[in-house]
C-alpha cells in the first residue's frame, strides 16, 4: 500500500496551450504622388506666359497594415491515468480535464504614414510656390488571432484506502482560448526636410475570435482499496 494522501487538490490534467506572439510592424507608407506641373507658352513677343502654376505634391500613403497576431496552439489532452494513493483521511479534491487553448497573439503596429509627394516642377514664365504634400496618415493595426481550442479530458482511475476521509473532482481543463487583442494603429509620417507631417491614423485592428471547441470532460473513477 502506498503513503497516506495529503489533503488538498491533485491535477490531473492536459497542459495549456502557448499564446500566440505579436504580429509583425510593416514599412512606412509610400511616397505621395508629385503634383501637377506649371505650363505656360511664349506670346508673339516670345515672351514667356504661365498659364498654370505648379501644384502642391499629394497627400503621403497611408502606413501599412500591421501583420495578424501569431497562432497559438490548442490545449494537450488529458492522458488516461491509474492513480494508487495509498490512505484517504483527510479531504482531497481531484482536478481533472484537458489543457486550456492558448490565446491569440496581438495584432502588429500599423506602419508609419509615408511622406508627401513633390510639388510639381516650375515652367518659364511662373513663379512657384508649390510645396510638398502632408503626409500620410498611420498604417491600420494589425487583426487579433483567433484562439486555440481547448483539449479533451479522460478518465482517472483511483485506488485508496478511506479511512474516514472524503473526496470529490471537478473539471477545470478543457476550455477555448480568448482571441488575440488588436494592434495598435501606426504613427503618421513625423516630417522633416522640408516635408510636412502628416495627422490622424486609421485605428485598431480588431480582436481575434475565441477558440471554437470546447475539450470534453475528464472523470474520476474510484476502483476501490490501494491494495
Amino acid at each position: 500500500m502506498g503513503n497516506g494522501i495529503q489533503p488538498g487538490k491533485i491535477s490531473i490534467r492536459g497542459e495549456n496551450g502557448s499564446d500566440g506572439g505579436i504580429g509583425s510592424t510593416p514599412g512606412t507608407g509610400d511616397s505621395g504622388d508629385k503634383g501637377p506641373n506649371a505650363v505656360s507658352h511664349q506670346d508673339n513677343k516670345q515672351r514667356w506666359v504661365c498659364d498654370k502654376t505648379a501644384g502642391n505634391g499629394l497627400q503621403g500613403k497611408d502606413g501599412k497594415t500591421g501583420g495578424i497576431g501569431g497562432q497559438p496552439t490548442d490545449g494537450l489532452p488529458q492522458l488516461p491515468a491509474i492513480l494508487h494513493l495509498g490512505t484517504l483521511s483527510g479531504t482531497i479534491v481531484f482536478e481533472v480535464g484537458g489543457g486550456n487553448g492558448g490565446q491569440g497573439g496581438q495584432g502588429g503596429i500599423g506602419g508609419v504614414g509615408g511622406p508627401g509627394g513633390p510639388p510639381g516642377d516650375n515652367a518659364s514664365g511662373c513663379t512657384s510656390s508649390a510645396t510638398y504634400g502632408p503626409g500620410g496618415r498611420g498604417g491600420k493595426g494589425g487583426n487579433g488571432h483567433d484562439g486555440g481550442n481547448g483539449a479533451d479530458g479522460a478518465s482517472a482511475l483511483i485506488y485508496f484506502t478511506n479511512e474516514g476521509g472524503s473526496w470529490s473532482f471537478t473539471n477545470v481543463g478543457g476550455a477555448v482560448g480568448k482571441g488575440g487583442p488588436p494592434g495598435k494603429p501606426g504613427k503618421p509620417f513625423p516630417g522633416g526636410d522640408g516635408k510636412p507631417a502628416g495627422s490622424g491614423d486609421l485605428g485598431e485592428g480588431n480582436w481575434g475570435n475565441n477558440g471554437t471547441k470546447q475539450g470534453a470532460p475528464g472523470s474520476v473513477v474510484y476502483m476501490g482499496p490501494d491494495s
